[in-house]
């Protein structure tokens, strides 16, 4: 999977400002390219910003780290870790509240089903009536 990723990754840094992609290590372009699936088809369109491309969650993480690595200034590589934690941890909180193993099995669900005991009666169809007196008949009859 992060094969197509590293695809789409290298398409997105194809289509950036050589002044960024110069801030990146060549041995990473390297890495990208050799470890990227060349036949999975990916078009970067340029008329759309990045946040509207269609890539996979994967090649968001790497262009994140490609981000914080390669073009932030120390303090913005702090303030961006500083988020990424505060999320980690808030998503964490989240989870914990829904998943709490201590209340898992606390919660009752309540019965939605109810029974309604005044059901409409069905008379019983005229053709039924007739075979059941015929059986009641010939038992009688043959015992």
């Amino acid at each position: 999977m992060y094969e197509k990723a590293l695809r789409e990754v290298n398409e997105v840094l194809e289509n950036m400002d050589e002044k960024y992609t110069k801030k990146i290590s060549p041995e990473f372009i390297n890495m990208m390219i050799k470890n990227m699936d060349l036949l999975y088809d990916f078009k970067y369109d340029i008329t759309k910003p990045l946040e509207e491309q269609n890539l996979s969650e994967e090649a968001k993480t790497i262009l994140s780290i490609i981000y914080i690595r390669y073009f932030c200034s120390e303090d913005e590589k702090l303030e961006v870790i500083k988020s990424m934690k505060e999320n980690d941890l808030e998503f964490e909180k989240i989870s914990y509240e829904k998943y709490n193993p201590d209340k898992l099995f606390d919660k009752k669900e309540e019965n939605t089903y109810k029974i309604d005991k005044n059901l409409p009666v069905v008379p019983e169809k005229w053709y039924k009536k007739i075979v059941d007196k015929l059986k009641r008949f010939f038992k009688r009859l043959f015992g």
